[in-house]
């Protein structure tokens, strides 16, 4: 979703492009996400640390969910932890780029 993003503001991405990278980039290319308002320094520490939570969830989704076979699942919980985490970070793009 995030690379897809990326292609559509004409921002030059490929597979090896990191996630904190690639959200720095759509940050920069996009009005709508700059930082703003009370505590802007704040929210984009924050949203890089998201990025960089994103970037940790690859090795998990690739190695332990079912999106690949894989005989060791995540636990319950930290599941929900991965799903909730990305979930947040789509959230507020979706909010922020008017998109549902």
């Amino acid at each position: 979703h995030v690379l897809a993003l990326c292609e559509e503001a004409g921002i030059e991405v490929d597979r090896d492009t990191t996630m904190p990278k690639a959200l720095k980039l759509l940050r920069q290319s996009y009005p709508a996400l700059a930082a703003s308002g009370p505590r802007a320094d704040d929210v984009t520490r924050v949203f890089g640390a998201m990025a960089t939570v994103l970037d940790s969830l690859n090795p998990l989704r690739n190695n332990a969910s079912v999106a690949h076979p894989n005989e060791e699942l995540l636990d319950e919980p930290e599941a929900q932890l991965a799903i909730n985490a990305a979930r947040t970070v789509f959230a507020f793009l979706d909010a922020k780029l008017g998109q549902t």
